[in-house]
């Protein structure tokens, strides 16, 4: 064996004592009677055609996709890769295909071997890695153009140990951003830590992701089998275990719905679905033995208010097995769960898992019965100068729910503004019309203002004047108050700014309430990317 291969072998020993080295060896034995099937284009091991980055593709029964995704990696540009196919065991023609891709001096290797999961077919994709760089790609899924080069020439620069970029998702209705991974990538970040940016733990996926193969092998290495999530976990490591990571705003992957969203969805009220998950669970606890305070609070407040909230909104009609299995788990968790994750929660879940932690039946048919009636939505409360959630269920639970947790959290307060219309009056002066209003507080409460940002500068603040916008109740959905009064006509003005940035004005709304400040970035169908007369750019995030 390797020095590499012994050392693995000596973790196994350490760690999981004679049966975790028998287990080892079991696998290597299994990958070292696989056959590699295609040997053609791949790069010379001897330093004069090292790629520089591998491309690990895991294949099981992918015959519908493998060309597509094949394909999406073979036209990266600007950066020399090396990509290896490891079969699963396919029973259909994914290896054929996959073949195809090998011929011509492609860049290409096909690895063949028996049924064992995709994390073990993740691992002897690594074992067989040359290049300086890794990277995953599932084989239903795509790499989106310059992906690689833009990564790869981050890490570069900076010398992390990992770069990452937001991801588009392919459903029956098309291509969208997840809301998830546009938050986390918002804007660019450079060579931070995960105690700099916990909320990376909220998109634990390997294949958004280029990884320095050195930093793979010695701080995450071997992959563990899960019947699902597997991927979550050595994310986890890689992430803790980061000396730097470099967060872009680029669109890099895109990752493939393949049975439907609704499918998925259902797949949560499954018994075999919910014990998966806190497996995985039980293992991302253990690797974070060693991080700080803040990035175990993230942690838990994923655990609890996404992962296994998602599971809780089956509670109702779910079986006495799932039910019990679940309000324990959350039980259990709680005991452990560090106070300030729950602020990092928002209202909604904290208090509804809160209740699912108590067990009483009767008090989450309430919750979510109540939530079906009514609304998501939380109405916020000023009492004694201290902002509280009051949802209606409260006053009729049998369960305690702690004062701390009806305490309106930065989190709870969501404004939101949206450009409606847009014209320009001359060529200085632009007129714009919309709503902007933050849900679950009165409208009279908050005095708002339209800024504009120019690379990072406030550069212009208008007054607004309200008007009455009769569509904004139907876009909140709020049964407890009317947001009309919430629109506003506002006329930005652009004469005294001299040079304008060839990256144009952002549009940002500022709200006051009770001496409180909010922004949030203006979003439009209407103003994206406006060009005035003058060659101002108006810049607005489009609305989907």
């Amino acid at each position: 064996m390797s020095g590499q291969q012994w050392r693995k072998a000596l973790w196994h020993l350490r760690h999981g004592g004679v049966e975790g080295f028998r287990e080892f060896r079991r696998k290597r034995n299994s990958e070292l009677t696989s056959t590699r099937t295609s040997t053609v284009g791949f790069p010379s091991r001897n330093g004069t055609d090292t790629p520089t980055l591998s491309v690990i593709v895991p294949a099981f029964n992918a015959s519908d996709f493998i060309d597509r995704c094949l394909k999406s990696i073979l036209n990266q540009r600007g950066v020399s890769l090396e990509v290896i196919v490891v079969d699963d065991g396919s029973t259909d023609d994914t290896v054929q295909k996959a073949n195809e891709h090998s011929y011509g001096g492609k860049p290409v290797t096909v690895l063949t071997g028996s049924n064992e999961g995709p994390a073990r077919a993740r691992n002897r994709g690594v074992d067989a890695a040359c290049g300086k760089y890794i990277t995953f790609v599932d084989a239903d899924d795509e790499v989106l153009a310059d992906a690689y080069s833009t990564l790869v020439d981050s890490l570069e620069r900076t010398g992390s140990d990992i770069a990452t970029g937001s991801y588009v998702r392919i459903g029956s209705t098309g291509r969208s951003r997840p809301k998830l991974t546009a938050r986390v990538h918002a804007r660019q970040r450079l060579a931070v830590r995960l105690d700099d940016m916990p909320e990376l733990l909220e998109e634990p996926v390997l294949w958004n992701k280029v990884y320095r193969r050195d930093f793979w092998n010695r701080h995450v290495g071997e992959m563990w089998g899960f019947s699902n999530y597997e991927d979550q976990e050595p994310v986890y490591r890689a992430l803790v275990g980061a000396a730097a990571i470099d967060v872009l705003t680029n669109d890099v992957y895109a990752w493939r719905l393949a049975d439907g969203r609704d499918t998925r969805s259902k797949r949560k009220a499954e018994l075999s679905d919910l014990q998966s998950k806190l497996e995985v669970i039980d293992a991302l606890r253990n690797s974070l033995h060693h991080a700080s305070s803040h990035v175990v609070e993230q942690a838990y407040a994923i655990w609890m208010g996404t992962d296994l909230a998602m599971h809780a909104e089956y509670l109702d009609t779910a079986n006495k097995r799932f039910r019990k299995t679940l309000c324990d788990a959350a039980k259990t968790l709680r005991k452990t769960m560090p106070k300030g994750a729950w602020k990092l929660m928002p209202a909604q879940d904290r208090l509804y898992m809160w209740v699912v932690a108590s067990g009483e039946l009767e008090d989450i048919e309430e919750v979510l019965g109540t939530r079906m009636e009514e609304t998501r939505s939380v109405p916020l409360e000023l009492v004694d100068d201290t902002w509280l959630v009051a949802p209606t269920y409260l006053s009729r639970l049998k369960t305690e729910v702690p004062q701390r947790l009806q305490k309106a959290q930065s989190v709870d307060f969501n404004p939101v503004v949206i450009v409606r219309n847009a014209r320009w009056i001359n060529d200085q002066q632009i007129e714009l019309q919309g709503c902007a209003y933050v849900p679950g507080v009165d409208p009279g409460r908050t005095t708002f203002r339209m800024q504009g940002v120019m690379d990072g500068a406030t550069v212009l603040d208008c007054p607004v004047e309200t008007r009455n916008d009769n569509r904004v109740d139907l876009d909140v959905g709020d049964p407890w108050r009317t947001y009309e009064a919430g629109g506003f006509t506002v006329r930005v003005n652009v004469s005294g700014l001299g040079d304008i940035s060839p990256r144009g004005i952002d549009l940002v709304g500022s709200f006051e309430i009770e001496g409180m400040h909010l922004q949030s970035p203006a979003v439009s169908t209407a103003v994206v990317g406006m060009i005035a007369p003058r060659a101002c750019l108006i810049n607005a995030v489009a609305r989907r």
